[in-house]
């Protein structure tokens, strides 16, 4: 059963982790030629360091949410997890998927520098790992509930193998 605590510890760590997926940087391109700039890209803004502040508008979602939707996923099953409606493990490939995006592009970024390695152009993309170092922080410093044993209670029966009453074969005498 949940308790009214855990209940509002969970919605807590969910605000805290839905705030941060939402606005904290996801991710970091760095591109040159010539003239190096440096992108940071989150859910709801993109930085651009070649001119003025943060870009903050409700239609950048449309250009970032395909690099950054799995960050909700995290988010809301860690709300789950202090719910103890799922198990770490999930959490755990839910971080994972939280940076696949950014990572992959990374790594297909690189392509060009690994074939032709004489390339004046450079275009390197990291996630900044963010969202699940907060995670981890957070499964430190404020443990989830222990999960239920769910066979507790349950009374052991005897396997079908170690049985006496086995029906006679048809057929043997």
């Amino acid at each position: 059963m949940v308790t009214t605590e855990e209940i509002r510890r969970s919605r807590v760590i969910g605000l805290v982790m839905f705030v941060v997926a939402l606005f904290g940087p996801a991710g970091v391109v760095i591109m040159g030629y010539g003239e190096v700039t440096i992108n940071v890209m989150a859910m709801l803004w993109v930085y651009y360091s070649w001119g003025g502040p943060p870009i903050l508008h409700p239609f950048i979602i449309v250009q970032t949410f395909p690099f950054t939707g799995f960050r909700l996923w995290l988010a809301y099953e860690m709300m789950r997890l202090y719910r103890r409606r799922v198990r770490i493990r999930r959490v755990k490939w839910a971080a994972v998927a939280s940076e696949t995006p950014f990572t992959l592009i990374g790594v297909i970024s690189l392509m060009p520098l690994i074939l032709y390695p004489s390339i004046y152009y450079v275009s390197i993309t990291a996630p900044t790992l963010v969202l699940p170092l907060l995670s981890w922080v957070l499964l430190r410093v404020i443990p989830p509930p222990k999960e239920p044993d769910i066979w507790e209670g349950l009374p052991e029966s005897v396997p079908w193998w170690e049985t006496t009453d086995m029906p006679e074969q048809p057929g043997t005498n």
